[in-house]
């Protein structure tokens, strides 16, 4: 394991239904967005961009790429998002991003949108290598009361907020 205080951080940003002419972190954007970012413009520049690269139409296989480093049908979620009544996840067979880090020694961290199983607590966050998870674990939510559409409960919405941390599941 390395000394944790020697290495380097790492922020890694994931947005969901942006276009690559939405915000002015690429050269593209640059010359055509009118959004203000600053702070992720300043992160951008001292960091590094991903510019010539793509992904799936939909956050869930994009995710699961993103977090495996394999392509989604390597683990087959690759036709759409998880829903929440659904028994789905990337299988717990597949070591994930963050896991690796630990084992480096970093300190991990996710917030926001996971979106990648929650019907068990072995798929969430807090037990895929992130210490601590503060966001949402479905799609589709909204920011302003929490709730997401409960697709398999008729019309009905529940609440998704969760801050918790791998010791609580311990």
């Amino acid at each position: 394991m390395l000394n944790a205080s020697l290495l380097p951080h790492i922020v890694w940003v994931v947005g969901d239904d942006i276009g690559w002419h939405d915000l002015p972190l690429t050269q593209a954007g640059a010359d055509a967005s009118t959004v203000k970012s600053p702070f992720l413009s300043k992160l951008a520049a001292e960091g590094t961009v991903l510019g010539n690269y793509y992904v799936n139409p939909i956050c869930t296989p994009t995710r699961t790429s993103f977090m495996t480093a394999r392509y989604p049908i390597h683990v087959g979620l690759q036709h759409g998002v998880i829903r929440d009544a659904l028994a789905e996840g990337v299988p717990l067979n597949e070591t994930m991003f963050p896991e690796h880090l630990k084992a480096l020694g970093y300190k991990t961290h996710i917030v926001g949108k996971w979106h990648l199983g929650f019907y068990r607590s072995a798929y969430t966050p807090e037990r895929r290598g992130f210490d601590d998870h503060f966001g949402y674990y479905t799609g589709n939510t909204e920011f302003w009361n929490h709730t997401s559409p409960a697709w398999g409960c008729d019309n009905y919405t529940a609440l998704d907020l969760h801050r918790s941390t791998a010791s609580s599941f311990a």
